[in-house]
């Protein structure tokens, strides 16, 4: 579809044309925002009035499937806008640089922040991510650690808890209850 062609919502159009520089976009899924966010972007490269570069921009999503699709859907647009004016050296350069484009995900942009800034920020030069499977085995590893010394120590305190929470004298399902609880409390936003 093309912007005459669509039936964008007010707030759609308003984002679709501003021309600020920093713009978010944040709504449900399935309301548009990708669809919005790519006509907005495609509508600034193809300005013949616009300094727009799709080298200069940064587009940061949540997910990987929605930074492909961005990349996807800007292409698809980039290449439809070149198909109508097949000599136009803007379009062109700008369906070049795509492909180098920084279309990305929150984690990976702060990834290259992080790294781009490591000495300054007192890390290793070659730190890294942990993936989820690994902070999940170091999690149950401090946890039983942790939960041993307690139960070894025998405090009432500790025992009492023990047993309101997991039912027994369990380490395996104190463990779970205490890493369920921690996992709710950090999704409520509650330091852990």
């Amino acid at each position: 579809r093309t912007m005459s062609e669509a039936k964008w919502t007010d707030a759609q159009l308003a984002a679709i044309r501003y021309r600020g520089k920093g713009l978010l976009l944040s709504a449900a899924a399935g309301s548009g925002k990708t669809a919005t966010l790519t006509e907005r972007i495609v509508s600034m490269l193809t300005d013949p009035d616009s300094g727009a570069e799709i080298s200069r921009m940064l587009c940061v999503t949540y997910t990987r499937a929605a930074a492909a699709e961005l990349r996807d859907r800007i292409g698809q647009k980039l290449r439809g806008a070149l198909a109508e004016n097949p000599h136009n050296a803007k379009i062109t350069r700008q369906l070049y640089d795509l492909g180098r484009a920084r279309i990305t995900t929150i984690h990976s942009y702060c990834l290259e922040v992080l790294r781009s800034h490591a000495p300054e920020l007192g890390l290793p030069a070659g730190f890294a991510i942990a993936e989820e499977a690994d902070v999940k085995n170091l999690s149950n590893q401090v946890m039983t650690d942790v939960l041993s010394d307690l139960f070894d120590q025998g405090e009432d305190w500790f025992i009492t808890l023990a047993d309101t929470l997991a039912g027994a004298r369990n380490e395996a399902s104190l463990d779970d209850a205490l890493l369920k609880l921690a996992k709710a409390m950090t999704s409520a936003g509650m330091d852990v």
